[in-house]
This record gives C-alpha cells, sequence and structure tokens, in this order.
C-alpha cells in the first residue's frame, strides 16, 4: 500500500467508536421523539372524530330525538368498524358502562376499573378512566388497559345536558412495533455508517487537504443551487394547481332575470380547500353549492377538483339530498383517507328555496321587508365521513330584495391580535346592516370587516363567500 492511502489506525477507531457511540446514544431520542408525533397526530385526528360525533349527538338532542333512538343511530354508525384501525363508542356517565361500541359483545358493559388514564403519555399522572368519565371531563391522553394488553390514545368529551360521553381510540399495537424496528434498522446502520465512513477516514487522515475548503465551497454551492432549483420547481407545481383550481371555478357570475350573484373566494395558502359553484337548469332553476375541504394544499385541492366533477355531473339532479348521498358514496370508493368535505347546496326555483347542508356554517337570509336576518342551519356529517346520512332539506318563500348569504368557516372564525374569533353573530349583525345592498357590496363590506379583524394576523383558514338577492 502506497504511503499516500495507508490508513490510521487510530483515526479510524477514533472515527468508528464516534460515530458508532452518537448513533447509539441518539437513537433513544429519536424514537421517543417519533413516538410522541405519532401520539400527538393520533390524539388530534381522535379529537376531530370525538368532535364530529359529539356534535352529532348533540344535533339529534337538540331536535327532541329520544336518547334510545339516539343510542341506535349512534350504534349504527360505529357498528362493524375495525377497533385494531381505530374506533368511537358512547358511555354512560352514570353507570360507567358502553352505551355503543364497535364490538358487539362490549355494548353493555362497564368500563373496565383497571383501565388507567395518563393525560401527559408520561407516566406522570395515571388515575382511573372510571373517576374522569363520571366527572364528566373531557381531555386526550394514553389508556392502560392492564398488563398484556396494548394502550390506546384516547380522546373523550362529556356532553352537556346528557350524561354521556363520547370516546374515539387508536391500538398503540402498531406503532410501538415500528419503533421496535426502527430501532434494530438503526442499530444497523451505526455500525455500517461506521464501517464505510471510518475507513475513508483513516486514509484520509494522512493526505495533505489544501484543496479541503474549496471542495466544500463547492459541495455548498452545488447543494443550494439544487435547493433553490427544488423551490422553483415546487413553486411553479403549485401556481400550476393553484391556477387549475381556479380555472374551475366560476370566472363571473350568470345574468339572471329574478336574481343577481356574486362570489369571492381567498385560499389561505397557495392551493386552497374552498369550493364554490352554479349550474341553471332547463327550466330555469339554479343550483348554488359551496364546499370546505379538511386542511389546505394539495390534497384538500384533490377533493375539490373530485367535487367539481361531481357537481357537474350531478346539479341537475332533481333532489337535492340524492347529490349529498351519491358524492359521498364517490368520495368513498376513490379512498381518499381522512379527506371530507363540509358542502351545502341551494336550489332557487322562481321565488322558492330549497337549502340542504353538510357541515357548513349557518346560511344567513337577510328579509327586506322587515330587514331582520334568518340564520339556516346547514348541520351534517361532511361529504365523504358517512353513507346514508339522513340530511334534511330546508324550505324557505323568497320575496323581492331578499338576500341570502352563503360562507365557509374562515370569516367566522378568523383570529385577531388577541386570539378572538370573528363569530358567527357578528356575521348576521354584519348582514342586517347591509343586507340591503347589492351582492358585489355586501361581499365588499364582509372582506372590509374581515381584513380590520385580521389586522396583521395571518389568515387561518380559506375564506369563501356567495351571495344571492332576488331583484
Amino acid at each position: 500500500m502506497s504511503p499516500v492511502l495507508k490508513p490510521s489506525v487510530f483515526t479510524f477507531i477514533a472515527v468508528f467508536a464516534t460515530i458508532l457511540l452518537v448513533g447509539l446514544v441518539s437513537i433513544p431520542y429519536g424514537l421517543d421523539y417519533a413516538e410522541s408525533l405519532y401520539f400527538k397526530q393520533q390524539a388530534d385526528f381522535n379529537a376531530r372524530m370525538a368532535a364530529l360525533m359529539s356534535r352529532f349527538v348533540e344535533g339529534r338532542l337538540a331536535d327532541g330525538q329520544a336518547p334510545e333512538a339516539i343510542v341506535r343511530e349512534f350504534q349504527q354508525a360505529v357498528e362493524g368498524t375495525d377497533t385494531d384501525a381505530g374506533y368511537v363508542c358512547l358511555i354512560d356517565q352514570g353507570e360507567v358502562r358502553y352505551l355503543s361500541h364497535p364490538d358487539l359483545s362490549i355494548m353493555g358493559m362497564a368500563v373496565k376499573p383497571m383501565a388507567l388514564f395518563d393525560p401527559n403519555f408520561a407516566g406522570t399522572e395515571i388515575n382511573p378512566w372510571q373517576d374522569h368519565i363520571r366527572r364528566g371531563e373531557s381531555n386526550s391522553g394514553l389508556l392502560l388497559l392492564g398488563e398484556g394488553m396494548p394502550s390506546e390514545i384516547v380522546h373523550f368529551i362529556s356532553l352537556p345536558g346528557v350524561n354521556w360521553t363520547v370516546s374515539s381510540h387508536e391500538n398503540t399495537a402498531r406503532v410501538q412495533e415500528e419503533v421496535s424496528e426502527l430501532r434494530r434498522m438503526l442499530s444497523y446502520l451505526s455500525i455500517l455508517l461506521g464501517l464505510v465512513i471510518a475507513l475513508p477516514a483513516s486514509i484520509a487522515a494522512r493526505k495533505v487537504n489544501k484543496y479541503f475548503q474549496d471542495e466544500l465551497n463547492t459541495k455548498y454551492t452545488l447543494e443550494r443551487q439544487l435547493l433553490e432549483s427544488e423551490n422553483a420547481r415546487k413553486s411553479l407545481e403549485l401556481e400550476g394547481a393553484r391556477m387549475q383550481q381556479l380555472s374551475m371555478l366560476p370566472a363571473k357570475p350568470p345574468e339572471m332575470e329574478r336574481l343577481s350573484m356574486a362570489f369571492y373566494m381567498n385560499p389561505a395558502s397557495e392551493v386552497g380547500g374552498d369550493y364554490y359553484d352554479y349550474n341553471i337548469g332547463e327550466h330555469g332553476e339554479v343550483t348554488i353549492a359551496i364546499g370546505d375541504a379538511t386542511g389546505h394544499g394539495v390534497q384538500a385541492s384533490t377533493l375539490v377538483t373530485t367535487m367539481k366533477t361531481l357537481f357537474t355531473n350531478l346539479s341537475s339532479t332533481s333532489d337535492l339530498i340524492e347529490i349529498l348521498k351519491r358524492s359521498t358514496r364517490s368520495i368513498r370508493q376513490m379512498g381518499i383517507s381522512k379527506l371530507y368535505m363540509a358542502f351545502a347546496l341551494a336550489r332557487i326555483t322562481e321565488n322558492y328555496l330549497e337549502i340542504v347542508g353538510a357541515g357548513m356554517p349557518p346560511a344567513l337570509l337577510y328579509r327586506a321587508e322587515t330587514g331582520e336576518v334568518e340564520s339556516i342551519p346547514l348541520k351534517g356529517m361532511p361529504l365523504g365521513a358517512m353513507e346514508n346520512y339522513p340530511y334534511e332539506t330546508i324550505t324557505a318563500a323568497l320575496h323581492k330584495g331578499d338576500l341570502l348569504l352563503l360562507l365557509s368557516d374562515g370569516f367566522p372564525e378568523q383570529f385577531n391580535k388577541d386570539r378572538e374569533i370573528l363569530g358567527y353573530h357578528k356575521a348576521e349583525a354584519l348582514l342586517r346592516e347591509i343586507g340591503a345592498s347589492e351582492c358585489e357590496d355586501v361581499i365588499e363590506s364582509c372582506k372590509q370587516v374581515l381584513k380590520e379583524w385580521q389586522g396583521e394576523e395571518d389568515q387561518s383558514d380559506d375564506v369563501t363567500f356567495v351571495a344571492i338577492k332576488v331583484k
């Protein structure tokens, strides 16, 4: 071996030992971080699922439905779901027993006394889960079911006005298996990486390295150029997606004899998740759509594109509820995981309004004769969440000067500098003041109020308005 390539034994041992030690010391911290990140993400998802089912129960209670009927409908929604992949159940707080559970053998059984609840995911504050349920608490944490049984990530919500708790669960066995496998892979990788790096490093230690800084600068320059190129490519893709999404939305409102219309959308990111559209039927009826997909960015844009296609094909369907059901069926068949769309349809035939909602903010109807504003609830499960959900159609007569305002939740739920939301009541009060104006002026006033309320704060969600007025 030539002197130039002769390795340094000391350098080889030092480099190999350092890489191996750093790898073995860092692995537990990386695994703990990966596990905690999974727990947090799953806890957030469980919270959304529990909140979704809580609103479902609260809506039924508000409609005066009997508790027994609500429990049956809840059971129909969750029955047969895979408990290993996560599940939702309904618990009686007084008797601490399951009113509804995907596993029929568990329905009616009491919550296990040995089940312990850890709200910190750290084992520092553990109490019987039964106690938290009896006290009507709401929280997220880790549920320890006993020796030999996998723990669960749980989020539970106490329902006001009724002694029930909705809880959403996710089994942690899968992540623990993945963490164990990752631990083995990282250990082997540390050894291999130590061998691969130590030998060249020991050889390089005997070379004169007068060109090292130039080579390092060249490397940094190349990495920077690659990063800039990648950022430019992603920006170009996002701009293309944004232009494609905007091209699918109506460019201008239609000219109609009895109605005037205006619309506006401002996404919170390059590609938004809000959607609006309209269709004029062969008999002059006008069907208006507005939607809000979960999340932002490319994934939400995919769902918006899907809804554009579905609305184009189904908007002439006479039954608005059938449009929602067929859209949900199509979304679920596509297998778009954990993506849903809050949605609403309004149809105006002469001076008659039909409107149906799937989890959108209330529609606001300004009455020209009285100057008052009616709030039309648009509750219901978002599209893609549950097949054959019993949506309800609301009807109303329209008169000259009446104005209907449809909006996404980005307007009423925008934060100001004090972390306060604008609120639905302020939206109603604003429309009461400006409802006599033309559609374009109503939307401009809403935009101005939003701008003043938001101040220097970032826009937290997509903002969309659709206004329709009877001439």
